[in-house]
């Protein structure tokens, strides 16, 4: 809505619109008749956006968007009334309504009395910073109903700042309150004490509380599958009121959290709940974890910490026994503690990019039922420790780090279950192919050889023979060949880092020879006196180019199908008409003009 462009009457005449309809900037003004809403029958979801600083005539103004019946989602936001117009009771029989979301009206103090509600079955309310105790289930004591919130199957409550005591007063416990509840969702009420005993039904599988410092609940649903405990969640943080339910057999509990958290007298049922989770949320920004493991939890299965600003692990971890999966992936850590190696039942163990971790644990060869250890971009790792060869049943080692100190090369013969991908880092002389036995190794499908790195030390200067390799060793043999299709199926080339590669030479005596002739992208990285390219690179099949950092390359003619040219930083003068290109992005460009030939 605005005052100096189309007016809300206008909307009056539109009678075949569908779907969604959202309205901003809603302002008093108008009439019903000139909106004209009701007889839009085809509208699904409707949102009115009222100004955020709220005017003294938006009751006035919601008055003027009563919908059609067939109407299923409705969300208000910053209305400044105190109260809803009465069609927002929604009394029709033939209502349809079945989601609703009220976020941040300030002054609401009660809602309609929607507890009668049949359709609704999602209801979501944030930021009634005025809302009263009674105000969700207003008109529940004055109505005949014997059932509140009949469907309604996902509560949310969120950023009720003062909201102090959730009250449902009612004098007859005959009134049965959501019955098919199934997710209720409390966070950011930081004042809230209480949920009443009737919210927590049978129903209730999935809840979440976050940042709720003061709630107590005293007991959890005896169905509960997913229990969510995010920052402070009261009294749910520091004891969970586990009961002897049967049904917790067959289900799976995730928590969580960011705070010391023990079992209350549960402490047999989590043993036998199959998929007990422990994790700290990403955000978690201080150097030590200080969860202590209190006994009841030694039946966790899985601890989560990945994305976590911690340097070290307690020595208590060593007490999850039963622990199958631990993610450190991305976290600080400077050492493992050694305890880790009592994990016997461990399978999983993922430290990528754990950028600060220089060793692990020495008795890692206890672990003789891991069979996954991740290690990807681990930089500083300086070897592994002795006796990897013992973990028989491994099938993932990302990286294996050669060294004088730690794990030997031949430890990689008898690990025949490896599969996916292995680098070996900080190759140098030694061994020989049967210690290695790697051509037995039939699952692994990727394998990358890194070698150490020499440092070339006075006057030295490698770069002629450096430039000549590079230039004629993608295509050796080629002249001297019978062959007439050369790299036949090769469909990525990447070319990275060749700074003394000024040429890029193809010679042979013919052109018959079919040069990548499914080649669909060429990357070019880092080259920067490189010069041409051959023709016969640029396929016809080609159908993505990228070159980084190139300033010296001249292209006279693009592939005739490129969809998609990057550019990034300096790459030269790579630009020429061509229709069927898609996509063009210009990444950092060092000069204050477009490429040539780009109009």
């Amino acid at each position: 809505m605005s005052e100096e462009g189309c007016q809300l009457r206008e909307l009056s005449n539109l009678n075949n619109l569908r779907g969604s309809l959202a309205i901003a900037d809603i302002r008093g003004g108008g009439s019903k008749e000139s909106i004209n809403l009701k007889s839009k029958e085809h509208i699904r979801k409707l949102q009115l956006e009222f100004l955020k600083y709220q005017r003294d005539d938006d009751g006035s103004a919601i008055e003027l968007f009563e919908p059609h019946p067939n109407l299923e989602e409705l969300v208000v936001w910053y209305y400044g009334g105190s109260k809803f117009p009465n069609w927002m009771e929604f009394q029709s029989s033939s209502i349809m309504l079945r989601r609703l979301q009220i976020s941040e009206c300030r002054n609401l103090e009660i809602l309609p009395p929607w507890a009668n509600l049949e359709s609704l079955q999602c209801l979501f309310l944030t930021g009634l910073d005025s809302m009263s105790p009674m105000g969700l289930f207003n008109g529940l004591e004055a109505s005949s109903t014997t059932v509140a919130y009949p469907n309604l199957k996902e509560l949310t409550i969120r950023n009720m700042k003062h909201w102090e005591e959730w009250v449902m007063e009612i004098s007859s416990e005959d009134i049965n309150v959501m019955p098919l509840l199934r997710d209720l969702y409390i966070l950011n009420c930081p004042v809230l004490k209480s949920v009443p005993h009737q919210i927590l039904s049978q129903s209730v599988k999935i809840l979440f509380i976050s940042d709720c410092p003061e709630l107590i609940i005293s007991w959890l649903p005896p169905l509960l599958e997913e229990l969510t405990l995010d920052g402070d969640a009261g009294s749910l943080s520091r004891s969970l009121p586990f009961n002897d339910n049967t049904s917790l057999k067959e289900g799976w509990i995730r928590l969580l959290i960011c705070c010391a958290i023990k079992v209350g007298d549960g402490i047999g049922i989590i043993s036998r709940i199959p998929n007990f989770e422990i994790t700290v949320r990403q955000g978690y920004n201080e150097g030590q974890l200080h969860t202590k493991i209190h006994k009841p939890l030694y039946f966790v299965r899985t601890v989560d910490l990945s994305c976590v600003a911690i340097e070290t692990l307690p020595n208590e971890v060593g007490s999850l026994i039963h622990l199958r999966y631990l993610d450190l992936s991305k976290t600080k850590l400077v050492e493992l503690p050694e305890s880790v190696c009592n994990l016997r039942n461990l399978q999983t163990l993922k430290l990528t990019s754990c950028e600060k971790l220089p060793r692990l644990p020495e008795g890692l060869r206890k672990l003789v039922n891991l069979r996954h250890l991740e290690l990807n971009y681990t930089d500083a790792l300086e070897c592994l420790p002795k006796g990897i060869e013992e973990l028989r049943c491994l099938q993932t080692l990302s990286m294996f780090v050669m060294s004088e100190k730690g794990c030997q090369l031949r430890e990689l013969s008898n690990l025949n279950n490896l599969r996916g991908s292995l680098a070996i880092a900080d190759i140098r002389g030694g061994g020989s192919k049967e210690s290695i036995n790697l051509k037995s190794k039939e699952h692994i499908r990727t394998l990358g050889l890194q070698f150490v790195k020499e440092d070339y030390k006075g006057e030295r200067d490698d770069s002629k023979n450096l430039r000549t390799f590079f230039v004629w060793g993608l295509f050796s043999g080629l002249e001297a060949s019978s062959i007439t299709v050369a790299y036949p199926n090769l469909k990525e080339l990447i070319i990275n880092g060749q700074k003394h590669w000024e040429e890029w030479v193809m010679e042979t005596s013919s052109e018959d020879i079919n040069l990548m002739p499914l080649l669909q992208r060429l990357d070019i990285y880092e080259c920067p006196i490189l010069k041409s390219l051959p023709h016969q690179i640029l396929s016809q099949l080609v159908r993505i180019l990228f070159i980084v950092n190139c300033p010296e390359l001249t292209i006279s003619c693009l592939p005739p199908l490129l969809e998609e040219l990057i550019f990034d930083g300096d790459a030269g003068s790579p630009f020429s008409d061509n229709t069927s290109l898609k996509v063009m992005r210009i990444q950092y460009p060092p000069h204050s003009t477009l490429p040539q030939g780009l109009s």
